[in-house]
């Protein structure tokens, strides 16, 4: 069977969204490309010009940079059988209105799209539907729309009860993997869940947790939230009739903001379980957490800054073999994310004031600061111990002090 590909390998935006230039080069293999940086870098504007230059219709989601007076996206891309390029002009900055896009590639249906509003609502299911009828030639219209949570649900739901009649119903392999992987995805989240059934009266999912069998939709909001992530992905593989399973998906996938609604422990294993779910795919995400940058390689980091000129641009970071997995979450934020001090401001405060005492050799304001600082720290902060060094000949006994030591 020949599989569909896709892999963008590089894009070039001018006067885009908050961009005045900027060249990004994507891995060209399966494997995560996460984007990081600041609120209103440009992360999300990224993952829409990808989507925009293989799109049909009016697009709203991108526009010209409000400085210029026109924008151009250049992307480039592979399939199985060759490179191509395609450019798009943005003219538009009214909010209300969209440039006409009229891209009508056949691979956009090997592109994904998860952006951050995702979770799956209760609804109550009635009966079994078909799936939605594909209509490949208007496709490239609708790449741009928000996937529809409801129909997570319906597919799964039709395909656990009608899987007993899968050899009399003509099922592909690819659709009996497809639903063997959506069952396990529970337990790929967490080994604790597992699914239990679909109930054939009221249609709702029923999964196994340590606090006994409860419907879906009353799981955590995280576990809701990255199970839509995977099988938002699952279903619009048969939905598009692409007939591959997702070990078999050698498309494009990309997720606005990786990390939402995770605890940081789901933080740190979301990339794993992406990449475990679609090993063949290209992942390009977004994300504003450092435990998910923490875990992987330092290629897999995309750390967009903007510089004092308002110009923004991509930082390379020069890391060992291992990226970023020896790394702190403090040094994740300051070097990668660009968090110029990871501590609060009194607490800055209170460290000047100990220095300075240090420096004008004042005793009382190095006490004073002292015991601030000690109340503020972690008891295991090495810190403690280093100003407590620091401030030995400045020591005060109580009486000095005026304060019970």
């Amino acid at each position: 069977m020949t599989k569909p590909t896709l892999r963008i390998t590089s894009l070039d935006l001018s006067d885009i969204g908050p961009f005045p230039a900027l060249k990004l080069d994507f891995k060209d293999k399966p494997g995560i490309n996460l984007i990081c940086g600041d609120n209103g870098v440009g992360k999300t504007t990224v993952l829409e010009a990808i989507t925009a230059a293989l799109s049909v219709g009016r697009n709203h989601r991108i526009k010209r940079r409000q400085a210029g007076t026109s924008g151009t996206l250049n992307m480039t891309f592979r399939t199985r059988s060759d490179v191509q390029s395609v450019k798009l002009k943005v003219d538009e900055f009214d909010p209300n209105k969209g440039d006409f896009v009229s891209n009508r590639y056949s691979v956009a249906e090997n592109l994904i799209h998860i952006r951050a509003s995702r979770d799956i609502q209760y609804f109550t299911q009635n009966s079994i539907s078909r799936d939605p009828d594909f209509d490949s030639e208007n496709f490239n219209q609708r790449i741009t729309n928000d996937l529809n949570p409801n129909e997570i649900k319906s597919w799964f739901t039709n395909r656990y009860l009608l899987e007993p009649h899968a050899e009399s119903s003509s099922w592909t392999q690819q659709m009996i993997e497809n639903l063997q992987a959506a069952k396990g995805f529970f337990s790929l989240l967490d080994d604790d869940i597992s699914l239990e059934q679909v109930d054939v009266k009221s249609f709702e999912i029923m999964v196994s947790t340590p606090n006994g069998v409860i419907p879906f939709e009353l799981m955590s909001s995280g576990f809701r939230a990255t199970y839509y992530l995977l099988l938002s992905i699952l279903k619009e593989l048969e939905f598009r009739q692409l007939n591959v399973s997702a070990s078999e998906f050698f498309g494009v996938i990309l997720i606005d903001e990786i990390d939402l609604h995770l605890h940081p422990s789901w933080q740190q294993e979301i990339g794993r379980i992406i990449k475990a779910a679609f090993p063949n795919a290209q992942i390009i995400a977004t994300t504003h957490s450092p435990h998910v940058i923490q875990t992987t390689d330092a290629t897999d980091v995309i750390s967009l800054r903007r510089g004092s000129d308002g110009s923004i641009e991509q930082k390379h970071i020069p890391t060992g073999p291992y990226g970023f997995k020896g790394w702190t979450i403090e040094e994740v934020l300051e070097e990668v994310m660009g968090v110029e001090n990871t501590r609060t401001s009194i607490f800055q405060e209170a460290l000047r004031e100990f220095d300075e005492g240090l420096d004008f050799e004042e005793p009382q304001r190095v006490n004073d600061a002292l015991e601030t600082l000690r109340q503020m720290l972690h008891p295991q902060n090495p810190l403690r111990k280093l100003i407590e060094i620091q401030s030995a000949p400045f020591t005060l006994d109580s009486s000095e002090a005026g304060t019970e030591k």
